[in-house]
């Protein structure tokens, strides 16, 4: 028991470092993937690292003494966790979710779906069928709409529900996206009445995704 905790807290904080070595290499002029691990002392982004960080442990010992879920399960969430703080802070500071995290997003569904096949012995079309549920219904009817009604929902918000539709399934995937909006129109209202936005403004999704699946898994996702 003792070493799947620290196991759990290593991969949080391999996470938490990999999040902030990213987020602190995006604004490089003349970036080279040799530089990637040479960390600059970044203020905002140290925080939000270790806002992230703390959430993730707190959120894996909830799921994994509250919800009861497996170690792999929580070791996979603080992986999710992790990409998810990654899309938010791009998307918040660039309005864009940049295809290499998707892609990201792809190795770590394909590595979930090795440890349900090989080690934990899941019949492979149980697994890819659950995958692609969620993934071909959520992802495949958000591009459409994407594609159909472009200020309303940006492709790479799309593209991140399909790798959480191929992750979580077609259930907890629309829990994710319901939740999440939920909090994002919540937000939006209070804004707008506020007067900081206006209606025609363009409001990064990727942050409310991350709200929104944090929120699930204290739910019992």
């Amino acid at each position: 028991m003792i070493w799947i905790n620290l196991l759990g807290i290593l991969l949080a904080l391999l996470g938490g470092y990999l999040t902030y070595a990213y987020i602190t290499f995006l604004p490089k002029e003349g970036k080279r993937i040799k530089t990637f691990f040479k960390v600059d002392l970044r203020k905002r982004e140290l925080v939000f690292t270790l806002i992230i960080l703390v959430t993730a442990l707190v959120t894996g010992a909830y799921g994994r003494y509250r919800n009861e879920y497996t170690a792999v399960q929580c070791y996979l969430n603080i992986g999710v966790m992790f990409l998810l703080a990654a899309m938010a802070w791009v998307d918040y500071r660039e309005k864009i979710i940049p295809n290499h995290l998707i892609l990201a997003g792809m190795v770590l569904w394909l590595l979930e779906i090795g440890i349900e096949v090989f080690l934990l012995h899941t019949d492979i079309r149980v697994a890819l069928a659950f995958s692609a549920l969620g993934g071909g219904i959520w992802g495949g009817l958000l591009i459409v709409i994407a594609l159909i009604a472009k200020t309303a929902l940006g492709m790479g918000d799309a593209k991140m529900f399909l790798v959480i539709g191929l992750i979580y399934g077609l259930n907890n995937t629309y829990s994710i996206l319901l939740i999440s909006l939920l909090v994002m129109a919540i937000v939006s209202i209070t804004l707008l009445a506020m007067k900081r936005v206006e209606r025609k403004s363009t409001i990064p999704m990727a942050p409310f995704v991350l709200i929104g699946f944090t929120l699930c898994i204290f739910l019992g996702m």
